[in-house]
Parts: structure tokens; C-alpha cells; sequence
């Protein structure tokens, strides 16, 4: 899942006059997330719908139970594209139901114009008002994170955040760690589905405290991301098969990595070769997470074959 570096916005803007084309937002409303890019701000009727609704979904985060080891799930299709936002709800719905996370859970897409679902839009602002809401709920050391974003990636840039002709952004691995440390999202599980994601790996390596599952290798790309797609190939066999059969999150991931370099080879396409680093400490909460969780049932991984796929 590739892309290439923003250039839409400032076309959009050399284009017209000045009075023709709104101002783009100044980068540095987005300073803790240190991005990348640009955009245009949404209509004013937009905009105030999207204030209603990323409100509403953070009014409605529960608090923090003691004594309880809770999670808190958040979700995000930083594309405006079907995939992407299919992607985020469908492994929101299995990750909350997995986890107990009902009524801690968040779901953020950049699809949200035509989509019609009421879903808050993944844009920097939302972005960083979600780690802070969750990081402010939750018990530093009882309670655990997972966060994750699906879209396309840039090989040495990071992940990307665009809706269309409007808003055009590239997170980088530093940015988000630094955002979440911000945050006081201590004890997390970073999942991240892109091309290149394997290099958000190097940004969490020395942290204990994180768990850092990629679609892919630093310098590979991932696959099954045409718009039309329900699901990447890395949600596929990881959220959508792997993790419903049951057992634990890293044996999951271990499963599902078999599987996708099986399709992949079966496409003649080049491994993407997802990476995962484990933290002794979030890997110390896991366990306690999953203590009940049944083990995994074995399922034929290869029962749905996947339409061939391109980057």
C-alpha cells in the first residue's frame, strides 16, 4: 500500500485565486502529531457535524474500572477509501468483542463524506483528542491500549492521512510514538496495516512498554488494498480469521503471517514479511488480558483464497 508524497493540496491551491480557494489550515494547529502536508478545511456545516460527533464518541468512552484490567480500542482508516474504513470497523467490532472493550471503544475514518455511517473523522485534530481522552481514562499500569490504522504507507516517510482532494498528511513512526507518550497511553499494542510499516517498528523497539505488529518489512510493500476490498490481506488473515479463531494475539499474528506469505506466493508477488517487536512489560499485561480468552481453534486459513491482489 503505497503513496507518493503530498502534492494534490498545493495544486488545488496554485489553481485558483485567492479568493476562489480557502486558506489551508497552518501545520502547526498539528504540532504534537508533527506532520507532514496540508489541507483544506471542511464546509462549516461538515465541520460542525464532525464536532458533534467526535464529542459524542468521547463523551461516551467509559472510565476506568480498578482492579480491572481494561482495554481500550481505537481504530482508524486514515484513507478515504472502502477498504480502509471497512478495515478499521471490522477489526474494531472483532478487537472490542475479544477484549470486552464495549463502550471503550473508537472508530475513526477518512471515508466519512459519503459514507453515511456517523463515524468521526481520522483527521490530525480528532487524532490526538483521542489519545489524550484515552490516555486521561486510563490506569497507567492496569489498563492497556490498542490502537489500529490502516492505509497506505511511504517507504521512509511513514503512513498516510488523506481525504481526497481536501486534507493530505504523512504520520511518521517518531511522530506517533511521541503523540501517545504525550498522551500517557503507557501500556499499548500498536498495530499498523501499510507498505513500509516495518519501520514503525525501529520507532518503539527500546520500549517495554509496547507491542508493534506491521502488514510489512521496512522496505516491502503489503497488498489487497484496491478501494473495492473489504478487507487488506493483513486484516484478512490477522483480524478476520487468525483472531476469531481464539488463543492469543501473538500466536495469532504468527498464523497470520504464514497465511499471507502463502497468498503472496501464490500471486508470484515478493513477501511483504510482517514484523512484529514484543515489549517484556505490555507483553507481562497481555497475558493477564487474555488470560480467559479460549484457545485457538483450528481453522483451514486457505478455505476463502482471496482474489489476487496488487499494491
Amino acid at each position: 500500500m503505497r503513496f507518493g508524497l503530498p502534492t494534490l493540496i498545493a495544486a488545488l491551491l496554485l489553481a485558483g485565486s485567492a479568493a476562489a480557494q480557502p486558506a489551508p489550515r497552518p501545520a502547526a494547529i498539528y504540532k504534537g502529531l508533527g506532520l507532514q502536508g496540508g489541507e483544506i478545511p471542511l464546509p462549516p456545516e461538515v465541520e460542525a457535524r464532525q464536532k458533534s460527533l467526535i464529542e459524542a464518541a468521547l463523551s461516551g468512552l467509559q472510565a476506568q474500572r480498578p482492579g480491572t484490567h481494561d482495554v481500550y480500542v481505537m481504530t482508524a482508516g486514515l484513507w478515504s477509501d472502502h477498504v480502509f474504513e471497512s478495515e478499521a470497523t471490522g477489526a474494531a467490532a472483532i478487537l472490542t468483542e475479544r477484549y470486552g472493550a464495549q463502550g471503550r471503544t473508537l472508530v475513526l475514518s477518512t471515508n466519512f463524506a459519503p459514507s453515511g455511517k456517523g463515524l468521526p473523522a481520522a483527521t490530525p485534530e480528532h487524532l490526538i483528542g483521542s489519545f489524550n481522552k484515552v490516555g486521561a481514562l486510563m490506569d497507567k499500569d492496569e489498563d492497556l491500549f490498542v490502537l489500529f490504522m490502516t492505509s497506505h504507507g511511504g517507504q521512509n516517510a511513514g503512513i498516510a492521512l488523506r481525504d481526497r482532494e481536501r486534507m493530505d498528511y504523512t504520520l511518521s513512526p517518531a511522530n506517533l510514538r511521541s503523540a501517545l507518550d504525550k498522551a500517557g497511553v503507557r501500556k499499548r499494542v500498536v498495530i499498523v496495516a501499510a507498505c513500509y510499516s516495518g519501520q514503525f517498528v525501529q520507532a518503539f523497539r527500546d520500549d517495554p512498554n509496547t507491542i508493534l505488529l506491521t502488514a510489512a518489512s521496512k522496505d516491502r510493500p503489503s497488498f489487497g488494498c484496491q478501494p473495492e476490498r473489504d478487507w487488506t490481506y493483513f486484516g484478512d488473515a490477522f483480524f478476520n480469521r487468525a483472531l476469531r479463531a481464539g488463543g492469543g494475539l501473538v500466536p495469532a499474528f504468527q498464523r497470520a503471517r504464514k497465511q499471507i506469505a502463502a497468498w503472496e506466493a501464490a500471486d508470484g508477488e515478493l513477501a511483504s514479511n510482517p514484523q512484529i517487536y514484543v515489549g517484556a512489560e505490555a507483553a507481562k499485561l497481555l497475558a493477564l488480558v487474555e488470560q480467559n480468552i479460549p484457545p485457538a481453534k483450528p481453522v483451514d486459513m486457505a478455505a476463502t483464497r482471496p482474489p489476487p491482489a496488487t499494491p
